[in-house]
């Protein structure tokens, strides 16, 4: 919107008001839009989190013991690095 201003054009002048009434018109159908089905997507958006909470598998924290041989093996080589 501010390109398409003339330099003359600042607030409270005709240029201006001109288009801004025309971004205000044009702002129109999608605020209505939002007020039509914002509370629908909130809705959504809930039950998808309350989805996922739900299913989400849970978190192991403890490592499964390694093979002897293996702890055998890092074992010499922490020791001869």
């Amino acid at each position: 919107m501010r390109r398409a201003l003339p330099a003359r054009a600042r607030p409270g002048t005709e240029a201006f008001e001109e288009l801004l009434t025309e971004s205000y018109a044009e702002a129109w159908h999608y605020l209505d839009q939002w007020a039509i089905h914002g509370q629908a997507l909130f809705a959504i958006n809930a039950l998808v989190q309350k989805q996922s909470k739900a299913s989400a598998p849970t978190l192991v924290t403890a490592t499964p013991p390694m093979p002897k041989a293996a702890a055998a093996s890092s074992a010499a080589r922490r020791w001869c690095a």
